[in-house]
């Protein structure tokens, strides 16, 4: 079934159920897999290179992965490292360390090296995944409150994504904090996304920012925790997106640093914004390489066509009222 035809809310869900969500034998290979590589690297990694920790990130780690096209990333926090200025240093030693122990140790092959991690491609069977394996320090781990760590990231010269690494558990649990029918909203958002981007879109917001999307009009219609119309409900984030130019978006109820950071901020940024509630200074509305947005004018222009079908047909009200 194409998502366009979708034409009431049982359909709706039901698409949701069996065709958007991971289905339950993938999801078994996958925690299989990620599982292994895990104990692998909290056992058999040494030196410079030993994790403090391993933690599961992406939409795969969060709980909202999509069917198909699912992230899955793993943090490893460097036991060694204290500040991310001494990692900086080695950090390209280190990769290549740690792409050497996954490739001929771990059993996994080597898809790519990037500036901050090594993609491998763990095999089962006829059963493959990619993984992303990223280098991090874990500042929050070792006491320092997010605050302290915001402080570090002052200053034209710091590598603000270094940082955003070391605030991966925070983004994590905004997500996993979440009721399952809004991980069930986020993932019907998130397949539109990837249905039109495998078409021809080149620019679309990212999996983060969607999720973000979703979380604010959430917020507006009174954070439901119980059932409510999934027709509503993706009404309301669709209409949000037609609207983008309205965004002026901060996280009161999921950020993770003071009202006073957010304060300092907010005067440094122009609307529309999107403000990351686990890093103040990270504006998801302008989250491409260079401070640029995303096009949004696309996602508008395919959320008003999604709007004018007959799953929407009058339905209104919905920015405020999803019951």
């Amino acid at each position: 079934m194409d998502i366009y035809s979708i034409s009431d809310e049982r359909t709706l869900n039901e698409f949701i159920d069996n065709t958007v969500k991971p289905d339950r034998e993938t999801l078994q290979r996958n925690n299989a897999m990620v599982d292994r590589l895990v104990h692998f690297l909290q056992n058999n990694v040494p030196g410079r290179i030993r994790p403090k920790r391993v933690i599961k990130g992406g939409s795969f780690g969060k709980g909202t992965a999509v069917r198909g096209t699912s992230d899955i990333d793993l943090v490893h926090m460097l036991a060694e490292y204290n500040s991310v200025d001494k990692y900086t240093k080695d950090s390209e030693d280190l990769l290549k360390d740690l792409k050497t122990y996954l490739t001929k140790y771990g059993q996994a092959q080597l898809v790519r090296i990037t500036t901050y991690s090594v993609e491998v491609k763990l095999t089962n069977g006829n059963f493959s995944q990619t993984v992303d394996v990223v280098l991090g320090v874990d500042l929050l781990d070792r006491g320092m409150v997010p605050d302290h760590v915001f402080d570090q990231m002052q200053g034209p010269d710091v590598d603000v994504h270094l940082y955003s690494v070391t605030l991966t558990p925070l983004q994590i649990e905004v997500i996993q904090a979440l009721p399952t029918q809004v991980k069930d909203l986020i993932r019907i958002v998130k397949y539109w996304g990837d249905v039109k981007k495998g078409v021809y879109v080149e620019h679309w917001p990212n999996s983060f920012t969607m999720e973000l999307v979703v979380i604010h009009a959430w917020n507006n219609a009174g954070s439901p925790s119980t059932s409510f119309s999934m027709i509503r409900a993706l009404h309301a984030v669709l209409t949000s997106l037609v609207n983008h130019r309205q965004f002026n978006v901060t996280f009161p109820s999921q950020m993770k640093y003071s009202p006073t950071r957010l304060k300092i901020c907010l005067p440094q940024r122009n609307a529309p914004y999107i403000i990351d509630p686990t890093n103040p200074y990270n504006d998801m509305y302008h989250g491409r390489k260079g401070g640029l947005a995303y096009d949004w004018n696309d996602v508008a222009t395919e959320a008003s066509t999604w709007l004018r079908l007959s799953l929407f047909r009058s339905v209104t009200g919905t920015h405020s009222r999803w019951q």
